[in-house]
């Protein structure tokens, strides 16, 4: 049975991860270097020997986009004419592209008939991107970055089997299904020519009950960093059995933070912690550095540091000192033992459309190039500038105001800043050299010479155009593992988490009479799926769409809500939006009574949006993300069937 009950929480809601120590006790496999099939690339003396020649002999100017990861101006259906593309990668050599939803997304690809076509404009568009840099100086193949969460937070929206939040992962007590999980993701990005994943995300959630944080809420694994140590090592290595790269974010962590802020709006954050919450903050990474291909930083500002004026992107200290170094260092006035990521590459987040950077760059009267070579003395390899402005497209970031002329003058200075001492070129040379050996890694794990990565000849990292487009969703490895699709697998996975938070009805439909009156509150996206179910087995079913509210809707939907949980027998309502939570809240102060004995909650966020009043007055069931899988097991849960 998947739904475990646990009575400690008709008192107090414990975090999410201590719920699942208790009930899913910690199998643990503290993931070894040496499981870890990406981590057994290894390059031979005669390659690095190679790398180091190319690294050390090219110019700076020649380089130094290798030191940037931007997004691509282009889309899927005009990236071969389009002119800024090829000025980005061929011109100013930039050695690493992201991709945003934006890249890929169009209306013709709403209809599934239309599936193949899309695997292969996507593999297309990555060719052509990597054929660009055959007329840069470099001549490197691109590292092509992602994000890929869940279904809020991914690049590629359409078609792809999505893998559920990771606190629904965090939930689950079977490490196999946590490693599929990821090597599944792991073969359909590296199919379509990805090998960057910016993720996961290893945040802490420190998040008050009854507070919701915009920037983590079901992102997290967990608050033991321990338990999300060993949760997440089995994801990793599965997204490593298929040779993605990984880049775990957002160093420090964004623990703390609630109630909506977000460096990307246009507040930035203050961590207002002391020196012991921030080390506990930051636990989960001294455990990941046999593990991780690189680190993304956040644009946090720390209250006990001496530069809390700024953010920790911009504090050599915080990133060359403690987040590199292997041994005891001295950190802000005190011994500290270093975290050890000498060897990684470490990124930043975004600095073009950030309203964290966005504060400080005005607050300090600070140009993007100035920005930029702050981030580079302070130690990061590569600067991310996620989206790119170009005339007659409609605005990508939400700032809007970042060009190509912008980036190009951002390169001019870095060049110059670099070029103006031997101490910058030398670390211009380690940063260099980091990168460029992850690439070779990369280049190894496809089975090619290392002098055709460094020439680039005949593309080397192009995705084959025979190649199987049936074979990116459907893997050998998820047959032979007893599954006849990789959505019985994710299926699988969002049955063993469904977790029951507390329960004070009785939701098993199945023993209800037929003129039974119900109302059903669900996700716009899902309702037809509960119409389906239940619209024959009860006469008198109400079917309510739920959806993101405007301030003028919320008054007269509560009302709504409220009326409909007095004139039916029971009210069942799919959370997840913050407006859910704050009407649910409401509703209690006003009619406890029924809400104890008629409410079901399905919940498809975190938990801690909720307040904890109503977890000892409703009934909540959930695996905690809006996968569409998941509103498939909302159904199977009130049928009895799980």
């Amino acid at each position: 049975m998947c739904i475990r009950l646990n009575k400690k929480l008709l008192v107090i809601l414990l975090t999410i991860i201590l719920l699942v120590t208790l009930l899913c006790p910690v199998n643990a496999v503290q993931q070894e270097k040496s499981d870890n099939k990406n981590s057994r690339i290894i390059l031979t003396d005669n390659e690095i020997r190679v790398i180091d020649d190319f690294v050390n002999n090219i110019s700076v100017e020649d380089g130094v986009g290798q030191l940037f990861m931007v997004g691509v101006p282009s889309d899927i259906l005009n990236f071969e004419n389009n002119k800024a593309t090829k000025k980005l990668i061929c011109d100013f050599g930039i050695g690493n592209v992201f991709m945003n939803t934006y890249n890929y997304y169009n209306p013709k690809y709403n209809d599934s008939s239309n599936r193949n076509e899309f695997f292969q404009k996507v593999i297309e568009y990555h060719n052509f991107l990597q054929s660009l840099t055959s007329e840069s100086e470099h001549k490197l193949p691109l590292l092509i970055g992602v994000d890929f969460e869940s279904p809020k937070y991914s690049s590629i929206k359409q078609y792809l089997v999505l893998p559920p939040a990771a606190l629904t992962l965090g939930t689950l007590r079977d490490p196999v299904l946590i490693r599929f999980t990821g090597q599944l993701v792991g073969h359909e990005l590296c199919s379509l020519g990805i090998n960057v994943l910016m993720g996961p995300v290893l945040d802490l959630d420190f998040t008050q009950q009854g507070h919701y944080s915009d920037i983590i809420s079901n992102r997290s694994f967990g608050s033991d960093p321990l338990r999300v140590y060993s949760l997440t090592s089995h994801y990793i290595a599965g997204l490593h059995d298929e040779n993605l790269m990984v880049f775990g974010k957002h160093f420090p962590s964004h623990s703390h933070i609630d109630n909506n802020q977000n460096p990307h709006s246009d507040s930035i954050l203050i961590e207002t912690s002391s020196r012991q919450e921030f080390f506990d903050n930051s636990l989960p990474y001294p455990h990941f550095n046999l593990i991780l291909d690189g680190v993304m930083t956040s644009h946090l500002r720390i209250a006990f540091m001496k530069n809390s004026d700024r953010p920790v992107t911009f504090y050599s200290n915080f990133i060359n000192r403690l987040l590199r170094e292997s041994d005891k260092i001295s950190f802000e006035g005190k011994e500290t033992q270093g975290f050890g990521y000498s060897d990684h590459v470490i990124i930043t987040d975004d600095l073009s459309n950030m309203g964290a950077i966005d504060k400080y760059m005005k607050e300090y009267n600070k140009s993007y190039g100035e920005i930029a070579i702050e981030a580079f003395d302070a130690g990061h390899d590569i600067l991310l500038f996620s989206h790119i402005e170009t005339p007659g497209v409609p605005q990508r970031g939400q700032l809007g105001d970042f060009n190509l002329d912008d980036l190009n003058n951002v390169k001019t200075q870095l060049v110059e800043h670099i070029e103006s001492s031997d101490v910058y070129e030398d670390r211009f040379r380690q940063s260099l050299r980091r990168v460029v050996l992850l690439k070779a890694k990369i280049n190894k794990s496809y089975g090619r010479n290392i002098d055709k990565l460094i020439g680039n000849q005949a593309h080397v990292w192009s995705v084959p155009e025979t190649h199987n487009l049936d074979s990116i969703l459907e893997p050998d490895f998820v047959k032979n593992n007893g599954f006849t699709t990789s959505d019985k697998l994710i299926e699988k996975v969002i049955n063993e988490s469904m977790l029951k938070i507390s329960e004070a009805a009785n939701y098993n439909f199945q023993d209800l009479e037929s003129d039974t009156k119900i109302a059903f509150y669900v996700n716009d996206k899902y309702l037809y799926e509960y119409k389906n179910a239940f619209e024959n087995r009860f006469l008198s079913a109400k079917f309510e769409p739920v959806y993101l509210l405007k301030t003028t809707e919320f008054e007269q939907f509560s009302k709504k809500v409220l009326q409909d949980l007095n004139e039916n027998d029971y009210l069942v309502y799919t959370v997840f939006y913050r407006d859910d939570a704050t009407i649910l809240n409401k509703i209690l102060e006003q009619e406890k009574r029924n809400v104890n004995s008629k409410l079901i909650i399905m919940l498809h966020n975190t938990p801690k949006m909720l307040h904890s009043n109503l977890l000892h007055n409703a009934t909540i069931i959930g695996a905690f993300t809006n996968h569409k899988l998941s509103y498939k097991a909302d159904i199977e849960v009130l049928r009895a069937f799980l």
